[in-house]
């Protein structure tokens, strides 16, 4: 069988085409396959530094809460403690007047509502 000259150009050029696009798609897949592989050890990388990230982040605020916390419950504590001391001055004026003033904090007797009438406004024992 003859080929002529259309057929033997028209055959090659057919050939080179086929050859150019089995390599190309040789190429395509073979990229394709190389990008998969560095898109999974780039999301393993990514998932690693999230994770690192989200660590650091709930860390520094565990921190902070626990300082605010921290601080308010001193912040509390300050304050009851001036309470105190305020209570205790009040507390020693009055030991300090009754013991330097005796006389004039001598024992009175309670009428008993029992048995002694009460009038509006008069302390009297339970």
């Amino acid at each position: 069988m003859k080929l002529n000259i259309h057929k033997k150009v028209l055959i090659l050029v057919l050939g080179a085409g086929l050859a150019t696009f089995l390599v190309l798609g040789f190429f395509s897949y073979y990229g394709k396959s190389v990008v998969q592989q560095d898109m999974a050890e780039m999301s393993v990388e990514l998932g690693e530094k999230s994770t690192i990230y989200t660590d650091e982040l709930l860390i520094n605020q565990l921190k902070q809460t626990l300082g605010e916390l921290a601080e308010a419950k001193a912040q509390f504590i300050d304050r009851e403690m001036a309470v105190t001391r305020e209570d205790a001055k009040i507390l020693a004026t009055a030991v300090t007047e009754i013991m330097t003033h005796p006389e004039n904090y001598s024992p009175k007797n309670l009428p008993d509502p029992r048995t002694d009438p009460i009038h509006n406004g008069e302390l009297y024992r339970i």
